[in-house]
């Protein structure tokens, strides 16, 4: 049981005076047992509570935008919608704090790569928050694996411009992310510094970005030096630049739109269009089409 702060016991000041970075680690370590002990009072969810609470969130978004409409809803109708962005807004948060654990279990992975563990998982909550808000419960996906991906990015970006006093938007700490990658894996191959030139070509960033970027790049570090228990490697601390779980689902949709719409035609319409718009591999000029199918 928590000692009240009228009745707590007070260490003399020599004795705080005494070694102050043990005080301050205690104090770091008390947050964090504090918070781990209060979100582990949240029940996780179901798949049927996260379609339930995905719902009324969906449903407040909806009453927020008719609120917003002029001329306003009146009488029992607005009272209806009101209620309707209240129950969005509770869902909203008995969805963040049964997900919290998630967050500290991804944090924990990326414990010494340069932010204290707090840090770690408030730039993790954040990427919780944006998986809240592109979750869609019909495209099948259990909200834990696809909120995984966000949380790892929004921690991987935090990592990545942890260590510079100046805060760089999201697309400058992607470039500089991908150059400090390009940089670690020349200076591995040729043992010495890349020149800006190398650089621009590894990474695929213009050379003038390469230079405007350069002094954020900081010192080189090996992408297989261990991190943390040795599990995890700088390497892995690297953000993901492939598809986002919303790209790689919304091409399936795409893919199989076009396919059905290519059933619909006869084979050498099919053919035509396969060719002229690249379907499998490079888009074809209408000459060359009329070439290759005569």
């Amino acid at each position: 049981m928590a000692t009240s702060p009228a009745t707590r016991t007070t260490p003399p000041a020599r004795a705080r005076r005494t070694d102050p970075r043990r005080d301050e680690g205690s104090t770091t370590e008390d947050l964090v047992r504090v918070y781990l002990d209060e979100i582990g009072n949240y029940a996780l969810l179901s798949r049927e509570d996260e379609r339930r609470l995905a719902c009324l969130i969906e449903d407040g978004q909806a009453a927020v935008l008719a609120l917003g409409k002029e001329p306003g809803p009146r009488g029992a109708r607005r009272r209806a919608l009101q209620r309707a962005v209240e129950a969005g807004e509770e869902a909203r948060r008995q969805f963040i704090v049964a997900n919290l654990r998630l967050v500290v279990s991804i944090a924990t992975a990326y414990q010494g790569a340069g932010l204290p563990l707090l840090d770690l998982v408030q730039e993790g909550n954040l990427g919780l928050l944006h998986a809240i808000d592109k979750f869609d419960w019909r495209k099948g996906f259990k909200f834990s694996t696809y909120a995984t991906w966000w949380i790892r990015q929004a921690i991987q970006r935090g990592v990545a411009r942890g260590g510079r006093a100046v805060r760089l938007p999201d697309h400058a700490t992607d470039a500089v992310t991908r150059l400090r990658r390009a940089r670690a894996e020349l200076v591995g191959r040729i043992g010495t510094e890349p020149s800006a030139a190398a650089l621009a070509e590894a990474s695929h960033v213009p050379l003038e970005r390469v230079r405007a970027l350069h002094r954020h790049l900081g010192t080189p570090t090996s992408l297989n030096e261990q991190i943390g228990d040795g599990e995890v490697e700088r390497g892995d601390l690297v953000a993901d630049s492939g598809e986002s779980p919303d790209d790689e689902a919304l091409e399936a949709v795409v893919a199989g739109a076009v396919d059905g719409w290519l059933r619909q035609l006869d084979e050498s319409e099919r053919a035509v269009l396969r060719l002229r718009y690249g379907f499998e591999g490079a888009p074809a000029s209408r000459r060359d089409v009329a070439a290759t199918l005569g």
